[in-house]
């Protein structure tokens, strides 16, 4: 690692949060030397130039950007992967006359979400099924009053999904799931 700065050499990695939460740390010797980009969702604006890319045609329009971004929440891989699924369909000229209801999250994207729910604990997985009946965003409150589950167990349990990156805190006691799929 320490030889790379005198040569003519970029290395690209990508790595993945892990399912469980938990950061798997790369080798000391070669993050001394690296630079770490931490990449964020993409944008709707984002979404509108891909598809424009991806087709190469007019604008797709805001409310379908707006749908394919809900069904990816930016994810990067959930949007091509979306984008292909309405193309193999619907050809790329007719993604334009979509609704919006007609887009739909890709199977890979239910597949990687469904992983990640099945890594945890049967206690967690309950509370996270009770929690999306109550919408995309809940109180805890709430959500203890339907689960009948003990505060501190139910606290518990999401700070678990939180720490897996599928819920996000929302103020003292409220929560909303990072993606709709959830």
């Amino acid at each position: 690692a320490p030889e790379l700065r005198r040569h003519a050499l970029l290395i690209i990695a990508s790595q993945r949060d892990r399912l469980d939460g938990y950061r798997v740390r790369p080798s000391p010797q070669l993050s001394r030397y690296a630079e770490r980009i931490q990449l964020q969702p993409l944008t709707t604006d984002d979404v509108d130039q891909y598809i424009r890319l991806v087709t190469r045609s007019s604008p797709p329009g805001a409310a379908l950007c707006a749908a394919v971004h809900s069904a990816t929440a930016g994810n990067a891989l959930f949007l091509q992967e979306t984008v292909r699924a309405l193309i193999a369909q619907h050809g790329a000229l007719g993604l334009s006359s979509l609704s919006p209801a007609d887009v739909k999250p890709g199977q890979l994207a239910r597949d990687v979400l469904r992983e990640r729910l099945a890594g945890l604990d049967p206690h967690t997985r309950s509370v996270l099924s009770l929690a999306g009946v109550l919408g995309e965003s809940f109180e805890a409150d709430l959500l203890q009053k339907v689960s009948g589950v003990a505060l501190d167990a139910l606290l518990a349990a999401l700070d678990v999904g939180e720490r897996v990156g599928l819920l996000e805190t929302q103020g003292a006691s409220r929560y909303r799931f990072c993606h709709a799929l959830v």
